[in-house]
């Protein structure tokens, strides 16, 4: 890409968090990590929009994002290029980017004109103005058939063509609506609640009964693109910011390749809450249920101080629990702030 050199500034409230050189003549931005600048945060689509450049021309598209992409201030149409010049506000959810051009160091500085241009005005002669015409026929009365629109106008006078044909309006638009639309039944965003249990089927996707229906949708919505990077950290943390709206963080140590660590920010649990299975619910802390033995409080988890399997104080917790119990615990999770999860060999 020659003579086209410049960087993407992407600020986060204010700060720049990541610069990006412009090295090719395509750049896509998107929350994956098979982006050339990947935001990972929940506002940022997949694949949310691409630089593209033309000649000298930079074209910014936005690749039909769930938030859109602002331009400016002004939201761009999806799939439409948009001539993107240096120094213009990008907005791509809460990020703000800005593309910076490299000047080379001899090139000539140009002096700005100082003095305004003469304008030239004509005294007496205008553009008279005129009434806009209309373009659109008349629509008909309320209440008439839509099917009155396929016959002659002879057969416009009576009312019993538009009755008679009021009948099967009642019985077929509804028919014609859904086949016309039919793809927005198998699009978890549009479909029917009852359609969600057999999408998830679709896809082997178990739901769980507790799932609100708009947490259904919106994990639904990932399953097919969690599932191609199936393996990966950027899966369970994403997996498990659309379960808990909490982002996670997945560390890896090389000397324990079969162990791997899942944490949280501090104090972004409910207080007085005990983890159930996969999920974590108020409890009363004067009167802590069995579970006890082997769930945690969240206080302990924003501290960090949740044990883990290897330490002492799991292994003395463990005791007396039913293996389901305490596969539930972890096989789900892999551990909260600071515990650990064993791969299986």
């Amino acid at each position: 890409m020659s003579g086209r050199s410049g960087q993407l500034i992407v600020q986060l409230q204010g700060g720049v968090v990541q610069t990006l050189p412009v090295t090719s003549d395509r750049v896509t931005i998107g929350r994956t990590p098979d982006n050339t600048l990947v935001l990972p945060l929940p506002l940022v689509s997949k694949h949310h929009a691409e630089l593209v450049f033309e000649d000298a021309l930079l074209l910014i598209t936005d690749l039909e994002s769930q938030f859109g992409t602002f331009v400016a201030g002004v939201r761009l149409q999806p799939n439409q290029p948009y001539p993107l010049l240096p120094g213009l506000a990008v907005q791509v959810g809460p990020f703000v980017i800005t593309y910076r051009r490299d000047v080379p160091d001899d090139l000539e500085t140009v002096t700005p004109i100082s003095e305004e241009p003469e304008v030239m005005t004509l005294e007496g002669v205008g553009v008279e103005e005129q009434p806009p015409r209309d373009v659109f026929d008349p629509p008909f009365p309320s209440g008439t058939a839509k099917y009155m629109h396929y016959l002659p106008v002879i057969f416009h006078g009576g009312t019993f063509m538009n009755r008679f044909l009021q009948i099967f309006e009642t019985m077929w638009e509804p028919l014609e609506w859904r086949q016309k639309h039919i793809e927005m039944y198998f699009d978890p965003r549009t479909c029917p609640p009852e359609m969600l249990n057999v999408i998830s089927q679709w896809v082997g996707l178990t739901p769980d009964p507790r799932w609100s229906e708009w947490r259904h949708r919106r994990i639904l919505l990932e399953t097919a693109e969690l599932q191609r990077w199936s393996g990966t950290p950027y899966t369970l943390s994403r997996l498990i910011e659309l379960s808990t709206d909490l982002t996670a963080t997945i560390e890896e140590d090389s000397a324990e390749p079969f162990v791997f660590r899942v944490r949280l920010p501090h104090g972004t649990l409910p207080r007085n809450s005990r983890w159930c299975g996969n999920s974590w619910r108020r409890t009363n802390p004067r009167t802590p249920g069995t579970d006890s033995r082997w769930t945690h409080d969240a206080d302990a988890a924003n501290r960090g101080q949740v044990p883990t399997r290897g330490n002492t104080a799991h292994r003395q917790d463990r005791a007396g629990v039913p293996r389901s119990g305490y596969d539930a615990d972890f096989g789900h999770t892999g551990g909260i702030e600071g515990a650990e999860t064993r791969r299986a060999v």
